[in-house]
């Protein structure tokens, strides 16, 4: 877990799995929604959402701030999960 929780935004797979939304943790509240063609899976790493789309066989990398699509791809076939890890310091 991220270990600003309280303050960092989570994202959630929405809407049939054709979007990802962007929650504020202390209250839900929706801050903003991003189409994606199909979320399966989803990470967030501080900076950027991983989302799984099984029927490109692709992960997706979004921009959190604004969910524009920085990166895509092509991995093994019909992707179900991602996760990120934290860079622990020190």
């Amino acid at each position: 877990m991220h270990r600003d929780c309280h303050r960092t935004p989570n994202f959630l797979n929405a809407d049939v799995r054709k979007s990802v939304a962007k929650l504020r943790a202390s209250d839900g509240v929706v801050l903003g929604a991003f189409t994606v063609p199909s979320a399966n899976g989803i990470a967030f790493d501080g900076a950027h959402i991983w989302v799984t789309d099984s029927g490109s066989d692709t992960v997706i990398k979004l921009r959190a701030s604004d969910g524009v699509v920085l990166a895509t791809f092509t991995v093994g076939n019909f992707p179900q999960g991602v996760t990120s890890m934290e860079r622990m310091s020190g």
